[in-house]
């Protein structure tokens, strides 16, 4: 199962552990097919905090998470909502998605 990446175009890979596509290069998860995406989700890091991004299209709503850190050690296993809201966040892509969640982080 592949599907080309939104942003790159590349090929994706089916994860079968989380159930969806991941493109390596833009660091992105997508559910859904080539045809209608449910959602999006992004991975990146800022400040050492890794965090998610996802837009979901089918219930309009933007959510930000990022992994529980204890004693220095990531928990693979724990993400917690930073924020969620409604309209769905237009607009964003690999390149621009740090900004965004800055921005998010700084007047919420």
């Amino acid at each position: 199962m592949t599907l080309p990446c939104v942003f790159c175009n590349k090929r994706c890979n089916y994860n079968g552990m989380r159930a969806n596509y991941w493109c390596k290069d833009c660091k992105v998860h997508y559910d859904g097919e080539k045809e209608y995406l449910h959602n999006i989700t992004f991975d990146t890091t800022l400040k050492n905090v890794q965090y998610e991004l996802t837009i979901d299209a089918e219930s309009d709503l933007t959510t930000l998470r990022c992994w529980r850190v204890e004693d220095s050690v990531i928990e693979m296993d724990a993400l917690v909502i930073v924020m969620q809201f409604k309209p769905a966040m237009k607009n964003i892509t690999p390149q621009n998605v740090n900004d965004k969640i800055r921005t998010l982080l700084t007047y919420s």
